[in-house]
């Protein structure tokens, strides 16, 4: 009797230690789901669709960094804000200065490029 006992509370202690270590491991590898590839289409610019990949990361201050690329090169995103799912940023083309802005829900980019004295929408989704 003594030994069925001793099993079932060693059973106990190694679910017991074995629940809380697999709830640690799912907070540690909780990702912001910003961070990543978001495939954007800039619609009606004078050079037609523009396809570009937005890249989202951060640095190691935690801060938000993103990178355009498209078939302009690589464009780094300056002053970018992300807050409350709200990005706002800069960036050069070929020395023409852009803004984008633009709301995340979920997967999905709903945003606007400004340049040129111009407007073009710039919807996407995550890849």
């Amino acid at each position: 009797m003594k030994k069925a006992i001793q099993i079932s509370m060693m059973i106990a202690l190694f679910v017991a230690t074995s629940c809380s270590s697999s709830k640690k491991v799912a907070e540690v590898k909780k990702v912001d789901p910003l961070i990543g590839t978001w495939a954007i289409v800039i619609k009606g610019t004078p050079q037609g669709d523009v396809p570009v990949k937005m890249i989202l990361k951060k640095d190691e201050n935690k801060q938000y960094q993103a990178t355009l690329s498209s078939v302009f090169g690589d464009l780094p995103v300056a002053g970018l804000k992300i807050e409350a799912n709200k990005m706002s940023g800069n960036f050069l083309v070929e020395g023409l200065d852009f803004s984008l802005g633009g709301t995340f829900k979920d997967t999905v980019f709903e945003g606007s490029v400004f340049g040129m004295g111009e407007s073009f929408v710039a919807n996407g989704k995550k890849e």
